[in-house]
């Protein structure tokens, strides 16, 4: 062999091997949460892959520039392990980079790029890396004078990528045990496949046949004239994250843990995936609200689980240090923007099209109706033809009206409201598109077909806008449709339920013996019979935990039996102060404007269930 082919090919094993080591840093950073289903060797490989095309052709491309140059400045044709130290120095510097760059941008807040502050804080970690690049090859220096340089050089080149050797090690025991797991039986040949259909911010009332509205929501219609509806469902809050995993566990919040974006399920809960999982059924997700996420566990029990919101290779591989160099320089903004509906039917159909080997669970989480309000042109000029006003929905425009830094008169919140319902009107015509398909195997009993909304949304029905800040109905009442098998069509349920009976009802219409865990109970007898025979009227439970920038209030309950709905809040987010206790008959105030006077006994049952269900200590509850 050739010295210069001799050269080329070890110049090319050093940037093979460099890359090899900051592949690995990436994979040690994997977020284990995201390795809990049947793709996690499929999810670690497409970061190898990722990261070897990130870095292997940038080292490659550098070792021949750092032979070039030492040849050109000494005339003579170094050692080919030469650029090892180099490559050494280089990954030191990366690495100690990336730290300060993920420090500064995902605890602090990455600085405007180009600004004083951004200009000072990366010539800081320039210099850091420049010290760091600089001694690690005077270090590698040193050791080839060793005698036995090749080897002192390759350990030192190893040093930058040890730490995170422990940590890649977890990832790699964590994707061996989230492989396939074996169903524990096998579904009936008869389980339908259900599609579970949750959207965001859906209050109760936004669906319509279009005769009091100016857009209607004809899909949804459809189904629920297809199926049954429950005219009086309730979210178990009033915040996404935390209603979507009651909806999957059927758990309170305080019960299953994740009442804050920053927690996860608790270990002992048990989803609605896992149960079915557990007797037969392939479990998929496709999400598109950014506040739904696997890194909260809410994929336990899933074998696939799609939540990405932006298609671009660095946003996928969002914890590579490739990436987060990206991201932190300011070069890279991702996209956190909730993928809209047609995006979500497009690949459920892709989903719903493959050849069906075992029953389907599918569980879908549309984002259309949360705020800013940004619908379609076409239906954004019917909803409000006449508005004149110059009122712009950005991100944060809603909590800025409800802080005073921005005016907006009750036409501008009537034009907001008319822009959310045709948000409503345009996810309708998506999902009609998915029911269209689905009308056959509905109309066979070879699928069940749901929807939902995990809260409602506010448009100042009690002085609020948005949602997660109150328990009243605008925020927790919600549609709850359901079609498909036995159910007897057009049937109306008015008695109240709550999302927590979701995973009891549905395993139930599929046939399948009851699941473990969860405090909901099976809706099934009322769906096929409506109320007669669904037994006593329950008590549905509500609970809100906010957080302070949000409401006054940090935590509230809320409980209702029949017509009578009683809300405890806290006075304030110090806990100061007796609780306050407001009472409204919903039969004859439906919108919670009056609270009761003389509260009836039925009122303090129904408050000592909401202490004894919540945990709130008993206090004297200030009636209003």
């Amino acid at each position: 062999m050739g010295l210069g082919l001799k050269r080329a090919a070890l110049g090319a094993s050093v940037a093979a091997w460099a890359a090899a080591l900051l592949v690995i840093h990436d994979l040690g950073h994997t977020d284990p949460a995201t390795l809990n289903d049947a793709t996690a060797w499929a999810r670690l490989g497409a970061a190898a892959g990722f990261g070897a095309a990130a870095y292997g052709a940038p080292l490659l491309v550098l070792v021949g520039l750092t032979g070039r140059l030492r040849r050109a400045r000494t005339g003579r044709v170094e050692d080919p392990l030469a650029p090892l130290s180099s490559c050494a120095g280089l990954a030191s510097a990366l690495i100690l980079a990336v730290a300060a760059l993920t420090s500064a941008s995902e605890r602090h807040g990455a600085p405007a790029a180009g600004s004083a502050a951004w200009a000072l804080e990366a010539g800081i970690i320039l210099a850091g890396a420049a010290a760091c690049g600089s001694g690690t090859a005077l270090l590698a220096a040193a050791a080839g004078r060793t005698r036995r340089p090749r080897l002192a050089l390759l350990g030192l080149a190893s040093l930058p990528v040890l730490s995170a050797l422990p940590a890649a090690i977890s990832i790699f025991a964590a994707a061996a045990g989230a492989g396939p797991q074996t169903p524990s039986s096998a579904a009936p040949p008869e389980a339908p496949d259900i599609i579970l259909i949750v959207a965001d911010s859906v209050r109760a009332d936004a669906l319509g046949d279009g005769e009091g509205q100016r857009l209607g929501t004809p899909a949804l219609q459809a189904l629920a004239e297809r199926g049954v509806r429950f005219s009086a469902a309730h979210a178990a809050t009033s915040r996404t994250a935390p209603s979507a995993a009651s909806i999957l566990t059927g758990l309170l919040p305080s019960a299953h843990g994740l009442t804050v974006p920053e927690e996860r399920l608790v270990a002992g809960a048990h989803t609605l995936a896992s149960a079915l999982h557990e007797r037969g059924y392939a479990t998929a997700a496709i999400i598109a609200s950014p506040w739904v996420k696997s890194a909260m566990d809410l994929s336990r029990g899933f074998d696939t689980w799609d939540e990405d919101q932006d298609g671009r290779l660095p946003a996928h591989h969002r914890r590579a240090l490739f990436s987060r160099i990206l991201r932190a320089s300011g070069l890279f903004d991702e996209v956190t923007r909730p993928r809209p509906a047609s995006r979500i039917v497009d690949a459920a159909l892709k989903r719903l099209s493959r050849p069906r080997g075992q029953p389907l669970f599918l569980y879908l989480h549309l984002a259309d109706a949360r705020d800013p309000y940004d619908p379609p042109e076409d239906l954004a000029r019917r909803a409000d033809e006449g508005y004149a006003g110059s009122l712009q929905l950005e991100p944060g425009t809603l909590d800025r009206i409800l802080k005073g830094e921005l005016a907006a008169s009750p036409v501008d919140l009537a034009h907001a409201k008319a822009l959310y319902e045709a948000e409503v009107a345009a996810m309708d015509r998506e999902i009609g598109r998915l029911l269209a398909v689905l009308e056959g195997p509905l109309a066979s009993g070879r699928a069940l077909a749901v929807f939902t909304s995990s809260h409602g949304e506010e448009f100042m029905d009690h002085g609020s806008l948005g949602h997660g800040r109150t328990l009243y109905q605008e925020s927790v009442h919600v549609p709850l449709l359901i079609a498909g098998g036995a159910l007897a069509p057009g049937t109306t349920v008015e008695m109240p339920v709550s999302l927590l009976d979701l995973p009891a009802t549905l395993i139930d219409l599929a046939g399948l013996p009851p699941g473990p865990g969860g405090e909901g109970r099976s809706l099934a007898a009322a769906a096929r019979g409506g109320t007669r025979d669904a037994g006593p009227a329950p008590t549905v439970i509500m609970e809100g935990i906010f957080t302070g920038n949000e409401t006054g209030a940090l935590r509230a309950g809320a409980a209702r039996r029949g017509s009578l709905k009683v809300i405890l809040s806290q006075p304030n987010a110090f806990g100061m102060g007796p609780w306050r206790r407001e009472a409204f008959d919903l039969g004859k105030d439906p919108e919670e404007a009056s609270p009761l006077a003389v509260l009836p006994k039925e009122a303090e049952r129904l408050e000592s269930e909401i202490r004894s269900r919540l945990g709130i200590p008993e206090r004297r509850a200030d009636a209003r």
